[in-house]
């Protein structure tokens, strides 16, 4: 994967199940910033205890969490 010059990054300051997929993951992302999560932007969200994190990104051909 190779990111473009310029990526917006968002991360979510509440914290997430981490257990949450894809769907629900973009959906906060449309709910709660009024983006779509397959704008090219990172969305990076942390568990409860912010020992973990998880990003979601759109790489040209579909969803992508890390």
């Amino acid at each position: 994967m190779v990111l473009k010059p310029v990526v917006e990054v968002y991360v979510a300051l509440d914290a997430i199940d981490l257990r949450w997929g894809f769907d629900r993951l973009a959906g906060v992302v449309t709910e709660r910033l009024g983006r779509g999560a397959r704008s090219g932007a990172l969305f990076v969200f942390f568990g409860r205890r912010r020992t973990a994190l998880k990003v979601l990104f759109f790489d040209g051909t579909g969803m992508c969490i890390v």
